[in-house]
């Protein structure tokens, strides 16, 4: 399983996806998918965009942790 931890981030910097979106360029209806984990795939121009924005690494955006059966 993906564990998306851009709200992580948004809250330690005390960003909204609505700014993220306006310094990136993403589309909101991007950003907020992306944040809820309710997407299928995600570029890596976004991911590229995001750690540049947040001087971050992938791993601090995204984490795989394996389900649980």
């Amino acid at each position: 399983m993906i564990i998306v931890k851009l709200q992580n981030i948004l809250d330690a910097n005390e960003r909204s996806v609505a700014w993220v979106s306006k310094k990136t360029g993403i589309a909101i209806s991007t950003l907020h998918k992306f944040n809820k984990n309710d997407t299928t795939s995600i570029s890596y121009d976004i991911l590229n965009k995001l750690c540049e924005l947040f001087d971050v690494k992938v791993e601090d955006l995204i984490q795989y942790k394996k389900d649980e059966k």
